[in-house]
């Protein structure tokens, strides 16, 4: 058994370093636009699509961190 969770991109943050964070994953693709940057970090088999208000820009193929709201999730 398992579930599906739905979360909006801006409720998963991205952080440039990987301590005490709960994922780790490899950024894939970036779109500046504006006052936030559009990512699209690939964790294990899976493509993460993040929001990000801070304006670091971080480089394609860099390892990043990430942590997820789940209190701000749908059960799908």
């Amino acid at each position: 058994d398992y579930s599906e969770i739905m979360i909006n991109p801006e409720n998963i943050k991205i952080y440039k370093d990987l301590e005490n964070k709960n994922c780790i994953g490899e950024v894939v693709s970036s779109k500046y636009a504006g006052d936030r940057i559009y990512y699209v970090v690939k964790y294990k088999d899976k493509d993460i699509k993040i929001i990000d208000y801070s304006n670091n820009l971080l480089e394609m193929g860099e390892k990043v961190s990430f942590s997820i709201d789940f209190s701000k999730g749908v059960l799908i």
